[in-house]
């Protein structure tokens, strides 16, 4: 909602607008439609998940303790971090590793996710959905992109680097056009102290370019066997495009795209009937 609500407002609102009040009910935490199928089953699957969201959370701290990273920033993200995620879906992370140092972090994690959830059978798939290097990471933070980034990464929960991840967020101040309330929330507190950059030696710098053309190749061929499956499965939503480069790597799937479209859509048929527009500041030339 790009104009925030409290519960008790959003409720006052579908009550007193016919249009709404006609279609949706209030049961109980739950807004649902009058006319759902079998309304209690939906309420009990929705509780499901609520409830595995949680034990994901569980499972992401333990996984931060099973070994040391040297990612600067790991945050839950997906729908863990939205509080509903079913048992078909991934854990996802956010990452954000030193300058110049993405794909050997990376493949430190990849490993680990590898032998984490083969010690802990219970435990959901790791995916790092999202990882980049600061360079990158405070390029896109800092330059707009669009109501559906900005709520995400708003929902974020951060295990590691939570004030570097406040600093991170301090540089989006356009996602405060969409969500005012949480933005202000989410960057209040101090103010992170700056860290010393270290010069990256030759080996260094040759085992990141070795990493990044061999992983990368893995990742784009074990997706495409992936996609392959899914779409067999006939789970055409699920199919995902691998977005990646020196200094990134982000999966997305056909249906967080169209999230994306339906978020700009709707967006934009509120603020031609509220006369309202964003104030977007950018401070990045990327």
């Amino acid at each position: 909602m790009a104009n925030e609500a409290t519960e008790e407002e959003l409720a006052e609102a579908i009550r007193s607008t016919p249009s709404l009040n006609s279609k949706f009910a209030l049961s109980g935490a739950y807004v649902t439609e009058r006319l759902a199928f079998d309304l209690e089953r939906t309420i009990a699957a929705e509780a499901a998940n609520r409830h595995h969201a949680s034990s994901n959370l569980r499972w992401a701290a333990q996984f931060v303790r099973f070994s040391p990273f040297s990612f600067i920033l790991m945050a839950v993200s997906g729908s863990t971090s939205y509080g509903s995620a079913s048992k078909s879906r991934d854990l996802d992370f956010f990452c954000v590793s030193p300058k110049g140092s993405m794909w050997t972090e990376l493949t430190k994690a990849l490993i680990q996710a590898r032998i984490f959830n083969l010690i802990h059978r219970g435990a959901p798939q790791i995916c790092f959905s999202y990882v980049a290097d600061e360079g990158y990471a405070g390029g896109m933070f800092s330059s707009e992109q669009g109501p559906l980034f900005a709520h995400d990464a708003l929902q974020a929960v951060a295990l590691v680097g939570p004030t570097r991840y406040r600093a991170l967020l301090r540089k989006a101040p356009w996602m405060s056009s969409y969500y005012p309330r949480a933005f202000a929330e989410r960057v209040r507190g101090s103010e992170e102290q700056s860290s010393p950059c270290h010069a990256r030696s030759v080996f260094d710098r040759i085992v990141e370019a070795l990493l990044f053309r061999v992983v990368s190749s893995y990742i784009r061929g074990k997706s495409a066997l992936l996609n392959r499956k899914l779409a067999r499965w006939e789970q055409p939503e699920s199919v995902f495009e691998v977005r990646l480069g020196k200094d990134y790597l982000i999966y997305e799937s056909k249906r967080y795209r169209k999230l994306k479209h339906r978020y700009e859509e709707s967006l934009a048929f509120t603020r031609r009937n509220t006369g309202t527009q964003p104030v977007v500041q950018s401070d990045s030339s990327r």
